[in-house]
């Protein structure tokens, strides 16, 4: 049942259709679904796993996003935006499964799941 839930949950998140993002969450919308999944996880209470801590990573977001990726060219805004769209929503997927109950291998392997089809069809 755990990874039938997990399944489910990167089929949404690489869909997108529930949020009407189109085919994959832009560079924003990945940061924001991952700021958010991440802030009900540890409201779940799971802890985070990034040593800088959960204030932190939202203000590298930001600091990336609005300070650092205008200075990019548009080739390297194409690259960066995939790739921190794969991570991103990848980590989303496995914040969420672990809200829903499933394992933490369980978890993991849903967010690998979505970051890859996130990755190839970004």
């Amino acid at each position: 049942m755990r990874l039938l839930a997990a399944l489910c949950v990167s089929g949404a998140l690489t869909g997108c259709g529930f949020m009407g993002l189109g085919p994959h969450p832009n560079i924003r919308e990945a940061a924001l679904l991952d700021t958010v999944s991440t802030a009900v996880a540890l409201d779940h209470g799971f802890v985070e796993a990034n040593p800088v801590g959960f204030p932190a990573t939202i203000a590298f977001k930001a600091l990336f996003i609005y300070g650092m990726r205008p200075f990019f060219t548009e080739e390297e805004r194409r690259t960066v935006d995939r790739a921190a769209s794969t991570f991103w929503t990848g980590a989303s997927a496995n914040n969420i499964a672990l809200v829903l109950g499933a394992t933490t291998p369980v978890a993991v392997l849903a967010g690998i799941i979505t970051g890859v089809i996130i990755f190839i069809t970004h």
